[in-house]
């Protein structure tokens, strides 16, 4: 019997050994943890007890200590995708590693032209936890006139570990005077 850590963990005989007195076996426990964010990355105390099937009262143990390495994933996502200038977004973020992970967050846009806020967002998550951060986005210097134009965003989403994931979005930029305006004027000037 193992204990100290889930059984699916491990594979070991499931049928009895035979040993007689003064003899030594050794018997082949292998530990396979899950790729999960459950399987914690840890130090786990492990003990292998083993009886006597017809006198259970004589027994050895034999315990160890089995670290766990941690392993790092992780999976983002702008929602939605396509904004309006002063629309809230939001980026969400999934710690699919076994342990806490801070994730960085860097914005881009081809023009340079945008305004991020938050502007460099750091997050510290959990392992198998998600976060939905919010975020806005808006034209640094709008134009004067126009109905709407699309400028597209970047966000790059890195971790200390693991490899940055690229994210893409778009952003539609009113101008500050709509395009139905001038004839508007141009008729209020006529009358």
């Amino acid at each position: 019997k193992v204990e100290g850590i889930p059984a699916d963990w491990l594979s070991a005989p499931n049928r009895p050994i035979s040993i007689v007195p003064g003899e030594k076996k050794q018997v082949l426990i292998t530990f396979n943890p899950p790729r999960s964010p459950e399987s914690l990355a840890a130090s786990y105390r492990v003990s292998a007890n083993v009886a006597c099937q017809n006198r259970p009262a004589e027994y050895a143990v034999a315990g160890m200590l089995l670290s766990l390495s941690p392993y790092y994933q992780f999976s983002c996502a702008i929602d939605p995708a396509q904004l309006v200038s002063g629309q809230i977004g939001h980026i969400a973020i999934r710690n699919d590693g076994n342990s806490t992970e801070n994730f960085a967050v860097g914005w881009s846009d081809p023009e340079q032209n945008l305004e991020f806020t938050p502007a460099r967002p750091v997050f510290a998550i959990p392992a198998g936890e998600e976060i939905a951060a919010e975020f806005r986005v808006a034209a640094a210097r709008p134009p004067l006139f126009g109905a709407g134009r699309r400028q597209p965003f970047g966000a790059l989403v890195s971790s200390i570990m693991g490899l940055p994931q690229s994210l893409a979005g778009d952003l539609t930029v009113k101008g500050l005077i709509p395009t139905w305006v001038i004839p508007v004027l141009i008729l209020a000037c006529l009358v």
